[in-house]
């Protein structure tokens, strides 16, 4: 399976090297990210068949990363000027040991923006085909489903620069200013076409670096977005390795509010720059941290 079918499942389900430390912007995030692992609950005869024979069922973990609101990312006293209090849910995993448990985890934000206000130039979109414009598929009466870098957008037509899967391992390498139209490659599309540039919810995989699927899942526009490791950016071709190892590690001596103290949260060693203003951290549940 290539990456581009891959990363629009996992959308649908739901840099610049550098030594120095880039300086964090002090004002409060507008939105946050969540990384979680999970497996699938042990059904009862799962749990019935580890318990006669002594053998545990495989399970496979997933990855996910969720887009949430400032709430959870915010200080104390922007908190306490809130009129709601932020909400969570309880989301079931199977456990290592055989068990299943509960944890809690922040709603995820609207899916909305994903498809209207985060339409702007240089971000990855999911867009369809139908079958009279894709040649493997002219006859058969079905669509076509890619991922691209949205070059030009109004509200009739947009303007697409298709992605394959060797490309997607050096999007956002660079500002996204670097993309500029080329005719052999850009294709012209009705706006109906294009589907969302991302989702709330996007299952993460080794396949590819880290920043493409942080990209889409951040909710907001942008030109540039940077990933950081304790504050200093990480090199491009590093990131594939990030998900297995340091992206469930905790930022020690750092606290989180009240809302995400209450969920069970703490603060990655990893988080993103967007823009070169904008800090957007990753919170992990507790019980996903690694040692």
């Amino acid at each position: 399976e290539g990456c581009v079918p891959a990363l629009m499942a996992a959308c649908l389900r739901g840099f610049r090297a550098s030594s120095s430390i880039v300086t964090q912007a002090k004002a409060d995030p507008i939105c946050g990210l969540v990384a979680y692992r999970w497996q699938k609950p042990r059904s009862f005869f799962d749990q019935g068949f580890s318990k006669l024979t002594g053998t545990r069922v495989p399970s496979i973990k997933h990855y996910n990363l969720r887009a949430v609101g400032g709430e959870w990312t915010c200080s104390d006293s922007t908190l306490l000027k809130l009129e709601t209090k932020p909400e969570t849910e309880k989301v079931q995993t199977g456990t290592d040991d055989g068990g299943n448990k509960k944890f809690k985890l922040p709603h995820p934000l609207s899916p909305e923006p994903y498809a209207r206000d985060k339409l702007a130039p240089g971000v990855l979109v999911n867009y369809t085909l139908p079958a009279w414009y894709s040649e493997s598929l002219r006859g058969s009466g079905e669509f076509a489903f890619k991922v691209g870098v949205l070059l030009d957008v109004n509200e009739k037509e947009c303007l697409v620069n298709p992605m394959k899967d060797e490309q997607l391992q050096t999007y956002l390498k660079g500002p996204v200013t670097e993309y500029a139209p080329c005719e052999a490659s850009t294709i012209k599309l009705p706006r109906n076409l294009v589907l969302s540039a991302g989702s709330p919810e996007t299952q993460l995989f080794a396949s590819l670096p880290f920043v493409v699927y942080a990209s889409m899942t951040l909710p907001i526009p942008f030109r540039y977005v940077q990933v950081l490791l304790d504050g200093v950016p990480m090199e491009h071709d590093k990131q594939t390795s990030l998900l297995l190892d340091v992206l469930f590690a905790k930022q020690e001596n750092f606290e989180v509010n009240a809302a995400a103290t209450s969920a069970d949260l703490v603060l990655s060693q990893v988080s993103l720059l967007v823009d070169d203003s904008l800090t957007v951290p990753i919170l992990l549940p507790r019980h996903c941290v690694t040692e």
